[in-house]
């Protein structure tokens, strides 16, 4: 019979030897808790830099969501805008703006080498927009997508005009200067009898540089980096989408702009005197297949008096710069049941006495590269601070003139 004495020893000794073990395990998990956040690059606690939404745990790593990160969630976003306004993005952005001011070539090589970055980058390599055999100063992929998006809500026009995309080598933009006409025909008559054959040119675009400068100090990035990363993305993308819309209006920046190139009408503009009257004759001048997709250019002073003309039986004014009513193109307003932008008057926007009505597919917008950017930082320690610069080449054609009709001045 075994004694019990021995059996409580042999308890004892196993307690033991669990508690030691339990509590080696403990120990174990606790120092590399501790060690994660500063000694593994591939700890969840990191990956999640990269791949995190701001929703995502960090529970792996003993810690929770950052108030920053939580931030997000709470911001009055837009989808489109809150796909690429993700905690990652704007931290590898607040990164990459820093070595760009810096002129931390180490640090750009890390982030240009992220395999989203590097897909992006590769992809425009493909199709020749990095620039001369190189991605040498492309912006990675987030802040790229940011800029682009104030881009696009900056730059009015862009979503009624035809985009084209830039190719590896020289791109001809095709030019139609006479528009298909059809007729009817016998069975097995010459069906050549009757119609109109378009005819088509070509022109190679000269793409300009469209760039904006943002200054700032060294202390700015250091002290509010995610302000000044809104800040610079607005600030860029306003000036180039600005800068894109009046390239298109008025001026010598594109090759084609469309009151300085566009083949004049027999109807002339006189801002201070439109009557509904006078609208209508110009409405129904644009051919009907093209009217449904018009699209009314005019300047403020027409736009004034334009507002001020009689109210209809529906009691409705006959035009309106903006819709009352929420609609999916907010930023456009109305004349005829036609969409109306609104520009200044004279060389930065609409010419004083000029407007078009077009359907602005008939203009195309070649874009050359993505964003590129560059810095400069004072010399001779004078200042501290630095300049950015973010640019990209585009240009402008006018691709099919049936489709629009400018009024010049009496």
């Amino acid at each position: 019979m075994t004694d019990p004495n021995q059996l409580i020893n042999r308890f004892d000794r196993m307690i033991r030897e669990r508690d030691a073990a339990l509590l080696a395990g403990v120990r174990k998990q606790v120092e590399h808790l501790a060690r994660t956040p500063r000694d593994d690059p591939t700890s969840s606690a990191v990956q999640a830099i990269f791949t995190n939404d701001g929703t995502q745990p960090y529970g792996s790593a003993a810690r929770t969501n950052p108030d920053w990160e939580r931030a997000y969630a709470a911001q009055n976003w837009d989808e489109a805008t809150r796909k690429i306004r993700t905690p990652a993005a704007d931290m590898e952005s607040v990164e990459w703006i820093r070595a760009i001011s810096l002129n931390d070539q180490a640090m750009l090589r890390e982030i240009a080498d992220r395999p989203h970055n590097q897909a992006f980058q590769r992809a425009d390599l493909a199709i020749g927009v990095g620039g001369a055999g190189t991605g040498g100063g492309l912006a990675p992929v987030g802040f790229a997508a940011a800029v682009e998006l104030i881009i696009s809500e900056s730059a009015r026009l862009r979503q009624l005009c035809n985009i084209v995309t830039g190719g590896e080598f020289a791109l001809k933009i095709p030019q139609q200067t006479t528009k298909t006409v059809a007729a009817v025909h016998a069975e097995a008559a010459d069906m050549a009898t009757g119609v109109t054959e378009p005819v088509y040119g070509s022109i190679t675009p000269e793409p300009k540089k469209l760039g904006a400068l943002v200054k700032f100090s060294r202390e700015l990035l250091d002290d509010s980096p995610l302000a000044l990363l809104n800040l610079v993305t607005r600030d860029i993308g306003d000036a180039i989408g600005t800068l894109e819309d009046l390239s298109i209006l008025d001026g010598t920046n594109f090759t084609d702009s469309l009151f300085a190139d566009l083949t004049a009408s027999a109807d002339t503009w006189v801002d201070a005197s439109e009557t509904f009257l006078t609208i209508t004759s110009k409405y129904f001048e644009l051919a009907s297949q093209f009217r449904r997709n018009g699209t009314w250019l005019i300047n403020e002073d027409a736009a004034e008096v334009i507002t001020n003309l009689g109210i209809g039986t529906d009691g409705r004014p006959t035009m309106q710069e903006f819709n009352a009513e929420p609609v999916a193109q907010d930023r456009f307003g109305s004349l005829l049941g036609n969409r109306l932008v609104v520009f200044p008057v004279g060389s930065s926007g609409v010419p004083a006495n000029e407007a078009v009505f077009a359907d602005l597919s008939g203009y195309s917008v070649y874009i050359r590269e993505n964003l590129r950017a560059e810095s400069s930082r004072e010399s001779d320690f004078q200042t501290d601070q630095v300049a950015l610069r973010v640019s990209r080449r585009e240009d402008g054609i006018i691709s099919q003139t049936a489709r629009m009709l400018r009024f010049p001045a009496v």
